[in-house]
């Protein structure tokens, strides 16, 4: 008899490990679902943001490229209008001669 209170109260524990069990076994397994999905997600994200820095990456050096092209260009041009400038001069002071 002395017992009885003390069973009573392990029938009651036992009771909520039970209920917190059930609803353990319920929530669980989509959360954990949930969190699985979450981090496709973030590889996926990932994927696509490394995708887009090398895009970039091949953009810059294609300015680059352009901008080395357009100073070489740039370059001949000012030789080339210095030897027709001289080539100018020259053939002036033999005309005027």
């Amino acid at each position: 008899m002395a017992a009885f209170p003390a069973f009573q109260e392990l029938a009651r524990a036992a009771h909520s490990a039970e209920k917190l069990f059930d609803t353990l076994n319920r929530e669980f397994p989509p959360t954990l679902e949930a969190i699985r999905l979450t981090g496709l997600e973030i590889t996926e994200l990932t994927d696509e943001l490394n995708s887009g820095v090398k895009s970039a990456s091949q953009v810059v050096q294609q300015v680059d490229k352009s901008l080395l092209t357009t100073k070489e260009q740039i370059s001949q041009v000012h030789r080339s209008s210095r030897g027709l400038v001289a080539g100018f001069k020259a053939a002036w002071q033999t005309w005027n001669r």
